[in-house]
């Protein structure tokens, strides 16, 4: 069975394709097949988990400044997390609603619903992600070399969000927008997959390889 596609991509990122390009198209295949070793249900627990970690993120940084440490303290100790929350308001929350005219009450309204609803979406992290076991053909090994684009990853996740039954109805179109804009949700999953995934033994392991061996 393949990897659905925000996974694939997600894991090109991580994997840091670069690191591949100079292994010979030929040289792809056997390189990932000796050291990529991940279970299924290994990928699925990072991703659910960093989809979790993604959203309280993005919720806390739209927060006011005491619940936005409240939230913090919740998540993670790191340094490097709470300043990923910090840059919320600034680089996403105000040129979004400028974009869309939100101001004052407005404005307050949204930030508050959109908390609420990213914890709501966060809580149902088990019911999402769920992969097969699954065996990866050439093909789709190099495409984790190739597929580095990840301007899409915002609305693949949010397509997912759309077809399970326990978050379709709590993602709201403006909160739908807000998540896309700037590939918002994108760059905040992918930001704690490379925390969750730089813990796993076996994957330091992988990227040593492939390192290495490049």
């Amino acid at each position: 069975m393949s990897l659905p596609k925000f996974i694939q991509k997600s894991l090109s990122a991580v994997l840091n394709s670069p690191i591949l390009q100079a292994f010979g198209a030929g040289d792809v295949y056997n390189v990932l097949k000796d050291h990529f070793d991940l279970t299924a249900q290994e990928m699925m627990r990072a991703y659910q988990n960093s989809y979790a970690y993604a959203l309280s993120a993005i919720a806390a940084g739209l927060a006011s400044e005491e619940r936005w440490q409240a939230f913090m303290q919740q998540i993670t100790d790191s340094q490097v997390e709470r300043e990923f929350s910090g840059q919320i308001v600034g680089l996403y929350l105000e040129p979004f609603a400028e974009q869309q005219g939100l101001q004052g009450a407005a404005l307050d309204e949204f930030r508050n619903q959109a908390i609420k609803d990213c914890q709501a979406l966060a809580d149902h992290k088990a019911a999402l992600f769920q992969i097969a076991e699954f065996e990866l053909t050439e093909a789709e090994l190099a495409a984790l070399v190739n597929d580095t684009e990840i301007a899409t990853l915002s609305e693949l996740v949010l397509a997912h969000l759309q077809s399970v039954t326990q978050t379709q109805d709590l993602l709201s179109e403006p909160l739908a927008q807000f998540l896309a804009y700037r590939n918002l949700l994108g760059h905040a999953v992918l930001f704690f997959l490379h925390e969750e995934l730089r813990d796993n033994e076996r994957f330091a392991r992988t990227l040593t390889a492939l390192r290495q061996e490049g």
